[in-house]
């Protein structure tokens, strides 16, 4: 698997009176350029400051920041929202990594108890292996001694 380096998601600054404002990164720091999700271009690399301080001037870049003003409550009932399903997806995840746990503990019971039958087997078969050459071996005695006779 490769390592893909994919260009950073441009993200407004806040003001002192909390309104989202355009502030250019600097892209000495960016490497693989910047995406501007406002959607005037979608999928468009801005890849120099020019660049993209040309883009945020267009009309419908700027119409995009307005409207995340006229918003800002609405993100932060979505903020709440996200968190709350954060939350219960935490819980989701830790119930069934119990579950896992349980099965896997069950898994290696059970394998155990499976090797334990196995060797059981194993040792009766050695047994009767074991009884069978005794029998074999009488019966070798027997027959050479009525050789004998």
């Amino acid at each position: 698997m490769s390592l893909a380096l994919e260009p950073e998601i441009y993200c407004p600054s806040i003001d002192v009176n909390e309104n989202y404002i355009d502030v250019i990164p600097s892209f000495n720091i960016i490497k693989q350029g910047i995406v501007c999700p406002c959607g005037t271009r979608k999928d468009k690399v801005y890849n120099t400051q020019p660049m993209f301080s040309s883009h945020i001037r267009t009309k419908k870049h700027k119409k995009w920041l307005e409207q995340l003003n006229l918003d800002k409550s609405n993100y932060y009932i979505k903020y709440q929202e996200l968190n709350k399903i954060v939350k219960s997806q935490k819980i989701i995840i830790a119930e069934l990594q119990k579950e896992i746990d349980n099965k896997n503990a069950t898994i290696i019971y059970l394998t155990n108890q499976l090797t334990i039958k196995d060797n059981i087997d194993i040792l009766k078969n050695n047994i009767n292996l074991e009884e069978k050459k005794q029998e074999n071996i009488q019966e070798k005695i027997n027959i050479e001694d009525l050789i004998d006779l």
